[in-house]
């Protein structure tokens, strides 16, 4: 079995697309969506930036504007969890991982800044 990464967005797009704007959020409905016990983990962040950015391509957005939005949200989340350790209410794993996830978002930005 393989897994998937960004279905629900790529749902909600198919759907769209095919004439369903009006979507409702059932609460009834569940299924178990493994994130709790999921440790930070760089291979995984980096597989979900390529995922967002396949996604966007069907949309017609530029790979550049997906990772500069990605920027932009890492120093959100940076700014939040160094907020958190400070306070003592987290350990430095998450900090680090989106430390390292920052690099990478960086190096790809690069490639798309060269003239």
């Amino acid at each position: 079995m393989e897994n998937m990464y960004g279905e629900e967005e790529d749902i909600h797009y198919r759907m769209r697309k095919k004439g369903f704007a009006h979507m409702v959020y059932n609460p009834r409905l569940h299924y178990i969506h493994l994130t709790k016990e999921r440790e930070p983990n760089l291979a995984y962040e980096i597989k979900l930036l390529d995922v967002a950015i396949a996604q966007s391509r069907k949309k017609g957005c530029t790979e550049r504007r997906i990772i500069k939005n990605r920027l932009e949200n890492n120093t959100i989340l940076l700014l939040r969890e160094k907020l958190l350790v400070w306070k003592g209410k987290k350990d430095k794993r998450q900090l680090h991982l989106l430390q390292e996830f920052r690099k990478e978002i960086k190096q790809r930005l690069k490639r798309y800044n060269k003239p």
